[in-house]
């Protein structure tokens, strides 16, 4: 049961990562591409003009297509990406821990020490990677966290902010307590 509220967890904030990938994506669009198309009409040639409007008509609607596409479109790369890389920052505060007593007991013991701070990030990324990856089994998660109402939503969105927030917080908390150690340790 551990193990499947673990997987549910992380596909959760995984969906929900995706999702706000697709929202800014919508946002920048509404924002941007209006001031692009007007710049357009200001200060292009009316030849310029034509091909720009085509060309734009007919390539958001293959980049809509792609860039919502669950397996291979660009908002799932960046939310993969940014999942791995802030999942990451938890067991990389342990490995700072960790990296504390070869710092402080061995002179250069720089490559043992970085050895020692990726080991808990390799291992940890292990379950992670079975539990949303292989298989690509987030894609049957992502069914069914599309037929999860509103409140739902909110409440996965706000986890799913919380986790991001903490990682960036051991993210740089993991040194600090490095440095901490050192100066106690002394």
């Amino acid at each position: 049961m551990i193990g499947n509220k673990f997987t549910y967890f992380l596909n959760a904030v995984h969906y929900c990562m995706w999702r706000s990938e697709i929202k800014q994506q919508n946002f920048v669009n509404k924002t941007v591409t209006p001031i692009i198309s007007l710049l357009v009409k200001s200060f292009s040639t009316k030849n310029f003009q034509g091909k720009f409007f085509t060309r734009q008509t007919i390539g958001k609607k293959e980049f809509d297509v792609w860039r919502v596409n669950k397996q291979t479109g660009l908002h799932i790369a960046e939310a993969n990406h940014w999942f791995g890389y802030l999942y990451s920052c938890y067991p990389c505060f342990l490995g700072f821990l960790l990296a504390t007593f070869p710092t402080k007991c061995m002179e250069n013991s720089g490559i043992f020490s970085m050895i020692v701070i990726a080991l808990p990030v390799l291992l940890a990324y292990i379950p992670a990677y079975k539990a949303v990856f292989s298989k690509d089994r987030y894609l049957g998660y992502f069914k069914q966290f599309e037929k999860e109402d509103e409140q739902w939503h909110k409440k996965w969105s706000r986890i799913t902010t919380a986790f991001c927030i903490g990682a960036i917080i051991l993210f740089f908390a993991g040194p600090f307590s490095m440095l901490g150690l050192l100066i106690l340790l002394d």
